[in-house]
Order: C-alpha cells, then sequence, then structure tokens
C-alpha cells in the first residue's frame, strides 16, 4: 500500500503553494477576499 514512488519531502517544496492549489476553490477565493492585515491589528 501507500504510493508507489517514494517522492522526497523537498519535492513538496519546490513549487509555491499557490501553484499546487486549485485557485478555484470556494475556500480559496474565501480567502482572497479577507482583510488578513485588518485581523492582524
Amino acid at each position: 500500500m501507500g504510493p508507489d514512488t517514494a517522492v522526497s519531502e523537498g519535492y513538496l517544496f519546490r513549487h509555491p503553494l499557490r501553484e499546487q492549489m486549485n485557485l478555484k476553490h470556494p475556500l480559496v477565493r474565501l480567502a482572497d477576499l479577507i482583510n488578513w492585515d485588518r485581523l492582524g491589528t
């Protein structure tokens, strides 16, 4: 069981996370609408 080929941990971080995500997913779209700077203060 498990993956047929071993994937090194470094491979996950070769591309920016944003390139690996579905940018049309509702939660991703919602995150773009939130004013994160305002929440930090």
